[in-house]
């Protein structure tokens, strides 16, 4: 509890010309561009835009001015042009930001470019995002781009442009995935040009991938043998394998002990089929694995994405520029309550540590993950559900059952 010499206590009502005038100051503190004013203008209004400072609900009839005090400030500080471009990071460390107060971050403006921690300098560096434009081959897996990642079709059609080849693997036709009509360009929208975008379009079984990716590889490393055989250059990197990779004579067990026939009734594509794809990436310099949630919302999540790095590590392709993995996902916080220490099993948290800094006992017991909690209050044996920001009726695929339940 504060002391009361410690609150802070001010003459006059709230709102009026005090809520003004603290608009003003912080509009000039922020450094807020022209733009705020036309901003405030729509906010919290039918084609404009949710204030991004609470919650309150939209009115059925608005005024003139349909936001407050904290929401044009919070508007002005978004809208700053204050900025923080790699040439700050080079005079400050991190251990030093830790004892600047919020308001002083704030102040440094909006970051300009990407970067990335340097645990040797304690510093941010610089990186670019130029991989997609370096990139020979995409090699797509569980990722529809035309419904949940459209700006993703103006890079891809840049890449067959420059003559870079796409293979796509997904149980049904994503149109995104076939062909694109770029709607920034005067001439496709006149004449409807369309970029071919897949060269290649695999429609595996659904849950096909380890098997077809497991295909591949073989196909990679009998190409491989056979060129060792004839004198000619490895196919697989060796050099890379051997510095960066571990268990790679029991992978390639595995993938030698692999039938034919079983990768075809696994993947649901034939022989030469996976044969193709795989011409295509051993062709290929520099590949990108690009994956989904069709790739990691599965029983075998994990095992997909491993099968997908293990390819590319096949030929080095990791941790060069347009090459490597490019997981797309839904937004910033998809993986929010893992990263919190949220899960459904036990083991995979750091009891000891909530423990310790919450002063509480967590469960032991293991809960139920979203399958298993829809198909229990299907059956009846889950009583309740309780949801934080998101629409669990919606949310899953089977949705006349849901509202049953």
């Amino acid at each position: 509890m504060s002391n009361k010499d410690d609150i802070v206590t001010g003459k006059g009502p709230s709102g009026g010309w005090g809520s003004l005038k603290g608009i003003a100051s912080i509009s000039i503190e922020s450094s807020a561009s022209l733009s705020a004013a036309d901003t405030l203008r729509r906010m919290n209004k039918p084609g404009g835009l949710m204030c991004p400072s609470c919650a309150w609900p939209k009115p059925k009839n608005y005024s003139a001015f349909e936001f407050c005090e904290n929401g044009a400030k919070a508007v002005m500080w978004e809208l700053t042009k204050d900025r923080c471009t790699p040439e700050f990071w080079k005079t400050h460390t991190v251990q030093q930001l830790r004892s600047w107060t919020d308001h002083e971050l704030e102040k440094t403006g909006r970051l300009t470019h990407p970067l990335r921690y340097n645990p040797q300098s304690d510093r941010y560096d610089e990186v670019d995002w130029e991989d997609l434009e370096q990139a020979d081959a995409f090699f797509f897996f569980g990722q529809n781009p035309g419904t949940n990642s459209p700006r993703f079709l103006h890079p891809l059609k840049d890449a067959k442009k420059r003559g870079a080849k796409i293979v796509t693997f997904n149980p049904i036709i994503e149109q995104g995935l076939v062909a694109f009509v770029d709607p920034q360009s005067a001439v496709d929208m006149t004449t409807g040009r369309q970029t071919k975008i897949s060269d290649q379009y695999h429609q595996l079984n659904s849950g096909g991938d380890v098997a077809a990716i497991m295909g591949i590889c073989k196909h990679v490393i009998e190409a491989d043998q056979a060129a060792q055989r004839d004198g000619n250059k490895r196919i697989i990197d060796v050099d890379f394998i051997e510095e960066h990779t571990q268990g790679f004579d029991r992978f390639l067990s595995s993938v030698e002990a692999a039938d034919w026939n079983d990768i075809e009734a696994g993947s649901g594509l034939t022989k030469q089929a996976l044969q193709e794809a795989a011409d295509v990436y051993i062709k290929a310099e520099r590949v990108i694995g690009v994956y989904g949630m069709g790739l990691t919302q599965h029983t075998h999540g994990s095992v997909n994405v491993g099968m997908l790095v293990n390819l590319l590590m096949l030929r080095g392709n990791i941790g060069r520029l347009g090459a490597g993995v490019c997981p797309v996902r839904g937004h910033s916080n998809v993986q929010g309550q893992r990263t919190v220490g949220v899960a459904e099993k036990a083991g995979l948290i750091p009891m000891d540590k909530l423990r310790e800094l919450f002063d509480f006992n967590p469960p032991l017991k293991d809960g139920v993950n979203i399958v298993e909690m829809v198909e229990g209050l299907i059956a009846g044996t889950v009583k309740a559900s309780i949801c934080l920001g998101g629409n669990l009726l919606r949310a899953v695929p089977d949705q006349k059952r849901m509202e049953q339940s």
